[in-house]
Formats: C-alpha cells, sequence, structure tokens
C-alpha cells in the first residue's frame, strides 16, 4: 500500500505580503481578494482580527 503525503507545509508569509493581501481585502472584498491571490477567506479573515487587535492594543 502506498503511503500518501498528509504532511501539511507550513507557508510563512512577509508583514509587507500581507499587508498588500488585506488592502486589496478591503479594495475589492476578502472573497475576490483571496480568489485572486490565492490564499483561503479564512486565513484573510484572520489576518484581519489580528491586525484589528494589534491596533486596539496601540490605541
Amino acid at each position: 500500500m502506498a503511503e500518501q503525503n498528509t504532511k501539511r507545509i507550513n507557508r510563512r508569509r512577509t508583514e509587507t505580503y500581507r499587508r498588500e493581501a488585506l488592502a486589496l481585502s478591503e479594495r475589492i472584498g476578502v472573497t475576490k481578494a483571496a480568489q485572486q491571490t490565492g490564499l483561503a477567506e479564512l486565513l484573510i479573515y484572520g489576518w484581519c482580527k489580528e491586525y484589528s487587535a494589534l491596533s486596539d492594543e496601540q490605541k
């Protein structure tokens, strides 16, 4: 029986890439931004939440 490679690949995105993806999602919406960038919608939503929390802490 052949073994399946089920190991997930952890891709790290740069801060600049994240901010550009978030800016795109603000302009055209999360769904379209996810389709254009090849990212999962949930990933973009998670980044939105993360950056929102960071900006709240700085206030």
